[in-house]
């Protein structure tokens, strides 16, 4: 799973994991507004489902699990199943 997108993704990957981040440890966009995003980028062929699970695994590793101490970590990993519940990619496979 450490293996990196294409390098024409690159950019959009960071993009979207870094709004996913921010989304899990933060909350600062509504739901519906992260997964409406991430499903467009695939539809458009910015990132791959391959990608989308990298990236969704790379996120649960530093962005949830590394916090289990914290106070807030059962909302960090409930957004993120909120999250995967919410793509229709994952839905499809």
């Amino acid at each position: 799973m450490n293996e990196k997108p294409k390098e024409v993704n690159l950019w959009f990957y960071e993009l979207y994991k870094g709004k996913l981040q921010s989304f899990v440890a933060r909350e600062k966009e509504s739901i519906s507004k992260v997964t409406k995003t991430l499903n467009t980028a695939l539809k458009k062929g910015q990132i791959s489902s391959s990608d989308l699970e990298k990236m969704l695994f790379e996120v649960q590793r530093d962005t949830v699990d590394a916090f289990v101490k914290w106070a807030n970590y059962s909302a960090r990993k409930e957004r993120l199943e909120e999250v995967k519940k919410g793509l229709t990619s994952l839905k499809q496979g």
